[in-house]
């Protein structure tokens, strides 16, 4: 299969910056679209993410569509709208291949190894709002019968990257005098890929001939969140206890005070997953 236009749905977001170039440089002709008034700028469109199929400003047809699009500021009901209009977009302009971007939060907490072959979490309860996104989304792309398109999911794991500042959100709490607070143990898994490295996997999936249908980005190493701060921050680590810290739950479930839904996004603090994506590498030709 030979591709030649691609359309990258969420060019802005920090995951997708640079996969452009690195397109472009392969010969690929790219397109973008992002949210906001409905506009076309060179081989920049955006418009409504609701109306793709009726927005008249894209090309009759596309090769591959990889979509980073996720609707932060909205519910998991009009997250699935826009996925909607998607697959009626790709239905529209004959889209070959379509790239979901996805995310390694899809699988249950207390999963012990995860690979390319591992099932999503079903239960959304004890997920916080943009895993349960991601659940749900992926779940109705699953659900999708007699689809016009080749179907990935590309599910990676903690993206750095060197050239921007590292984020702190969901792994530690800053503190003063130069102490943070992990949201986990040392034990807490954290798996990390470079987003350059990521770029290149998904330019190596693009040129694909033949597509797995899960695809794991990130390193084999056991990566920790303990591990992840005490390589990025200068800062002083305090891990929490998971004894302890489960041990008030559990007591301030049992008066009542806490939900089991609660209770599970606080045992979710200690999830110790090894997530195994020696497949993808295989696949990839890639070592991440």
């Amino acid at each position: 299969m030979i591709n030649k236009k691609i359309l990258i749905l969420g060019h802005k977001a920090y995951i997708s910056l640079g996969l452009i170039e690195k397109l472009q440089r392969e010969g690929f002709q790219v397109t973008c679209f992002s949210r906001g008034e409905k506009q076309r700028e060179n081989n920049i469109i955006t418009g409504n993410v609701f109306a793709l199929a009726s927005n008249n400003l894209f090309d009759d047809h596309y090769d591959v569509v990889i979509n980073f699009i996720l609707l932060k500021d909205k519910g998991i009901n009009e997250n699935i709208q826009y996925v909607k209009s998607l697959t009626e977009f790709c239905a529209l302009k004959t889209v070959k291949r379509m790239i979901h971007i996805s995310s390694i939060s899809v699988y249950a907490n207390d999963e012990k190894q995860v690979n390319e072959t591992t099932p999503i979490d079903n239960n959304i309860a004890g997920k916080g709002v943009y895993s349960s996104i991601k659940i749900d989304v992926d779940k109705y792309l699953l659900n999708l019968q007699n689809l016009t398109f080749e179907l990935c999911f590309v599910r990676p794991g903690f993206v750095v990257s060197d050239v921007l500042k590292s984020s702190w959100a969901g792994i530690a709490i800053q503190l003063p005098l130069n102490y943070c607070l992990l949201l986990g143990d040392k034990k807490t898994s954290l798996p990390l890929i470079d987003r350059d490295v990521l770029h290149t996997a998904l330019v190596n999936i693009v040129k694909s001939n033949q597509l797995m249908d899960v695809y794991l980005l990130l390193k084999n190493d056991r990566g920790t969140k303990y591990q992840y701060v005490n390589e990025k921050f200068n800062r002083r680590v305090i891990p929490l206890s998971k004894s302890l810290v489960l041990f008030a739950a559990s007591t301030l479930k049992f008066i009542k005070v806490l939900d089991s839904n609660k209770y599970q996004k606080i045992s979710g603090l200690f999830k110790d997953t090894y997530f195994d994506s020696s497949k993808s590498e295989e696949v990839l030709s890639i070592k991440f």
